[in-house]
C-alpha cells in the first residue's frame, strides 16, 4: 500500500496520463505532507496551463487561493459569491462562506 502522500500522486498521474478536458480535484491534498501538497499543486497547476479544466473543491483556503483563477463561494447548494483569485481575500471569502 502507499503511503498517504504516493496514494494521491498516483492516482493524480494516471488521471494526467490519460490528457482529461478535466480534472476534478475534490480536496486533493486532505491528509498529505507538505511535500505531497507542493507536487499535487504543481502538477494541477501544469494540467490547467496545458489546458485542462481543473475545478477544484477544498475547505483550505490557502489551497484555494494558490490553485485558483476563480473562486465560487456556495452555501447550502446555492452560489452565495464570486471572486477573481487575483484580488481575492481571505477575510471576504469568509465572510461570504459565514454570512
Amino acid at each position: 500500500m502507499f503511503s498517504g502522500g504516493n496514494q494521491p500522486k498516483v492516482v493524480l498521474a494516471r488521471a494526467l496520463a490519460q490528457v482529461p478536458d478535466v480534472i476534478l480535484a475534490d480536496q486533493p491534498t486532505r491528509g498529505v505532507d507538505v511535500g505531497a501538497r507542493a507536487k499535487i499543486h504543481a502538477a494541477l497547476r501544469a494540467a490547467a496551463s496545458d489546458g485542462t479544466a481543473v475545478p477544484a473543491i477544498s475547505s483550505y483556503l490557502p489551497e484555494v487561493l494558490s490553485l485558483s483563477d476563480r473562486i465560487v463561494v456556495a452555501r447550502a447548494s446555492c452560489v452565495v459569491a464570486t471572486f477573481d483569485a487575483a484580488e481575492a481575500r481571505e477575510e471576504a471569502i469568509l465572510s461570504a462562506a459565514m454570512t
